[in-house]
């Protein structure tokens, strides 16, 4: 029996780098709380705001620890543009790096979404927690 509660748990840790990197991404929500000013505009709703050009992009995380962003420009033409920036995942602590943004909090990794936590500390003592969830293309 002791075996069989092993089994499930390794079972339910799936692969979270091959989760991550079986298929592209697109950002579905990116909020913060407490509000903060975005574009001239306070809001909790980051990516509501964000330009139309940036919505539709997508994120493909390689195995090479390389993540690629490409601007798809669905609303702005027809351009396909790529960004590359390094990642990194600690399947231990269940934490992600990507590029500048250091250690987010994995808080669910599926088949189907990907959500991230990030905390910002701002010079005057205020906290800001970042929200990103994306979902398959």
């Amino acid at each position: 029996m002791l075996f069989f509660l092993f089994a499930c748990k390794k079972n339910n840790d799936e692969d979270l780098v091959g989760l991550l990197t079986s298929e592209s991404w697109e950002l579905s929500t990116l909020s913060v709380s407490p509000s903060m000013t975005f574009r001239g505009i306070r809001t909790t709703d980051i990516r509501g705001v964000m330009d139309v050009c940036e919505i539709d992009d997508t994120y493909l995380f390689q195995t090479d620890g390389q993540v690629l962003r490409s601007d798809i420009n669905e609303f702005c033409g027809d351009t396909i543009a790529v960004t590359v920036q390094n990642w990194e995942m600690d399947e231990v602590n269940r934490t992600i790096s990507i590029g500048d943004f250091k250690d987010m909090r994995i808080d669910a990794l599926s088949s189907t979404v990907f959500r991230t936590i990030y905390e910002v500390h701002e010079r005057d003592g205020q906290r800001y927690t970042f929200t990103y969830e994306y979902i398959r293309e």
